[in-house]
């Protein structure tokens, strides 16, 4: 009986999946090719925003990564706002702005104090500041390309979303796991562009994101969620998609992305992944309980399905079309996000990915639920708040 359950779950998810590989296709994909002048009569000032927290080792690759954007320095400012960094961070970006006196570049310190200042709180402060109609966000530990923002611009000035959301790549990975990542971490940039496309988003990543600053304002910002470590990205998405639905919109383009380094350590993934999972309880949204939900059984179903192998009662036969079919529909909708991320190269690591992925999801997805995670030096309480 079980085995005949386990294959109704399988067609019903390969039907979902299927639906995230159309969401993704039907995703139009966009090029910007418009003159930016800069003597333009309708240009928009764009608002870089970079909230960080010990980013020494990072932080000026991304500034120079900003000197370069093919976008004319009169279209965008960068607001530096470090969150109390604990390292060489402040003095990186100061030596920076003295090297590059031609670079439109803010830097301030959070206000608040340690104990009370979280990247929300940062955020908000360097919108306060911005003067830019446009706020684009990422993180210091990330690299641009040169048309990043020339096509976040463009992007803009054709559809005039209210808030953009923009694919981010996993990159320079360093051994098998790092190369796990990159498949896993694809597979959520997939699924977050696809249910955009059938109008129920579910993700979002603040290390590529924009949105208006008026918008911003009319959704009062963070409020409801200021004092929770995580969501700063996800919370926003889902206030502003209540009411504007049609507003919240997918940069499918190549020159938008941004890239960050896989996580180096098990447990420093294991702390991000909790600090990630835990915000969904956090949600207001029905439909994102119900699909985290849903999530989470067919992975506890996964397990039980390994197991079986071992029964002589279960039909392995059932099982294995179980196992093989998961694997085709998800190679499939996993093809086409990694050949959009020029990753296709690492579509192989899937394979090792199955023996370990409904186990992490479960295990995080309990874990996520009790006890506190870290974050750069800082330690949440299990309700994920700050707690310093």
């Amino acid at each position: 009986m079980i085995s005949w359950i386990i294959l109704c779950v399988t067609i019903v998810y390969t039907l979902g999946v299927w639906l995230l590989w159309r969401g993704w296709q039907g995703t139009p994909a966009f090029e910007f090719k418009q003159d930016l002048a800069p003597d333009r009569a309708d240009k928009v000032c764009i608002s870089v925003i970079i909230p960080i927290r010990n980013e020494a080792a990072n932080i000026q690759n991304l500034l120079k990564d900003l000197l370069e954007q093919d976008l004319h320095i009169s279209f965008f400012e960068v607001i530096v706002i470090d969150d109390y960094s604990t390292d060489d961070t402040q003095s990186r970006v100061r030596d920076f702005c003295i090297n590059s006196p031609l670079f439109p570049l803010l830097f301030a310190q959070a206000k608040g104090g340690e104990n009370t200042s979280n990247k929300k709180t940062a955020i908000t402060q360097a919108i306060q500041m911005a003067k830019g109609e446009l706020i684009v966000t990422t993180d210091g530990d990330c690299r641009v390309g040169s048309k990043w923002l020339s096509t976040i611009y463009g992007f803009y000035q054709n559809s005039k979303p209210h808030l953009i959301i923009a694919p981010v790549a996993l990159d320079y990975p360093k051994d098998i796991f790092g190369k796990m990542q990159v498949v896993e971490f694809a597979s959520l940039i997939g699924s977050g562009a696809a249910t955009l496309f059938w109008g129920y988003p579910t993700m979002c990543n603040g290390a590529n994101l924009a949105y208006t600053k008026k918008i911003f304002l009319e959704v009062n910002g963070f409020d409801g969620n200021i004092n929770i470590l995580t969501g700063d990205d996800e919370f926003l998405m889902q206030k502003i998609r209540k009411l504007y639905p049609k507003q919240v919109l997918f940069l499918k383009s190549q020159d938008a992305v941004v890239r960050t380094s896989a996580i180096p350590s098990i447990y420093d993934f294991y702390q991000q992944r909790k600090r990630w999972a835990s915000k969904w309880r956090n949600h207001k949204s029905v439909h994102i309980y119900l699909i985290a939900i849903a999530i989470f059984l067919y992975h506890l179903l996964n397990l039980y399905a390994f197991y079986l192998l071992s029964e002589p009662f279960a039909n392995r036969f059932i099982i294995l079309f179980h196992f093989s079919l998961k694997l085709c529909i998800e190679f499939v909708f996993l093809a086409t996000i990694h050949n959009f991320l020029n990753k296709g190269k690492y579509l192989f690591y899937i394979l090792p990915l199955q023996f370990v992925y409904s186990f992490y999801v479960v295990l995080i997805g309990i874990l996520a639920n009790f006890g506190s995670y870290k974050w750069k030096g800082r330690k949440s309480s299990k309700l994920s708040k700050l707690d310093v």
